[in-house]
């Protein structure tokens, strides 16, 4: 075969795989090739995590994976008349690597993700907010996140200005509540120390979980598509399933087909029964005896080896 033929091919291969690392990360086409260009031969179209950079991402996500869509202070009729649309998480992309993970925060969801995901100490009560541990060094165009002791970092793609400008939103509302982040930027306070031993397992899955929960914060745009999604919420239940939940937009095929395609998806075992997001839901009599649609189309169960799984739970907005 002549040279300059495979050449091409290997070019048309390489963007192919670019656009398809793009679909699960949402980076810019650019950085998704130079990052798939830096990688050895042979390594998957999106890495997976060092045991304690899952860790890291477990915790994060689980405290942040309710957030709320807005700007910080706003209220649901404000968002509604402002028609904002924000990507899953607040992440506008993700670039995953072995040993970290890059996300650019929406800089309107950004004080909530420090206000949510960072350490907090009530002054009451002492009930510690966020992940115990974790700390914060700002530099000029990024902040990386880590955890005291602990392998792992997350890079938020934020300037140091952008930074302190949702910071000061952060502590403008919350007199006499202490950020360790803050106060104790290299040990672990009594009150996270206590925290973690209580409550640890409510943010840590175990190995397998924690890679299942990584696993789909690095493909986090997969759950993301061409109509309106309203939010998109995870969360783990008491018998370690992760539900994942979100209003509209992409269909629970659309979904399944991703994080189950051999080259860009997760290792998960395709679910038992099909949905129904395709299939029109019946009229039901509601309490005061309307006839309205059920909110909720079919529930996929999705399992994953050495843990029980994720529940996918797709709400139909209201114009359907």
């Amino acid at each position: 075969m002549p040279r300059t033929h495979t050449r091409l091919q290997d070019r048309s291969r390489s963007a192919e795989r670019a656009g398809k690392r793009r679909l699960y990360t949402g980076e810019p086409l650019n950085l998704a090739r130079r990052e798939l260009a830096g990688q050895q031969d042979g390594q998957p179209l999106i890495p997976a995590a060092i045991a304690g950079q899952a860790a890291l991402e477990t915790a994060a996500l689980l405290r942040w994976g309710r957030c709320g869509y807005s700007r910080w202070g706003e209220g649901l009729f404000e968002r509604a008349e402002r028609q904002a649309v924000y990507p899953p998480f607040g992440f506008r992309f993700v670039t995953p690597r072995p040993e970290s993970l890059t996300v650019d925060v929406d800089p309107e969801m950004l004080a909530g993700f420090i206000a949510r995901v960072l350490p907090s100490i009530d002054p009451g009560d002492a009930e510690v907010h966020g992940v115990p541990g974790l700390r914060a060094r700002v530099h000029d165009r990024y902040v990386l996140v880590h955890r005291l002791g602990q392998d792992g970092m997350i890079r938020v793609a934020a300037s140091a200005a952008q930074w302190e400008r949702a910071v000061a939103l952060v502590q403008s509302g919350a007199a006499g509540t202490t950020f360790p982040w803050r106060t104790s930027p290299s040990a672990w306070t009594g009150e996270e120390k206590s925290c973690a031993a209580s409550f640890g397992w409510l943010w840590d899955m175990g190995r397998e979980g924690n890679q299942l929960v990584s696993g789909l914060l690095r493909r986090c745009h997969a759950l993301n598509g061409p109509d309106i999604t309203q939010f998109w919420h995870v969360w783990r239940s008491d018998n370690q399933h992760l539900i994942l939940e979100w209003e509209g937009g992409v269909t629970h095929q659309t979904v399944l087909d991703r994080l189950l395609d051999p080259e860009g998806g997760l290792a998960i075992t395709a679910p038992s029964r099909p949905c129904r997001c395709e299939v029109p839901q019946p009229l039901v009599r509601a309490g005061a005896g309307a006839l309205v649609r059920e909110d909720t189309c079919f529930t996929v169960h999705v399992s994953a080896p050495g843990v029980r799984g994720i529940s996918l739970r797709r709400l139909l907005p209201w114009e359907e």
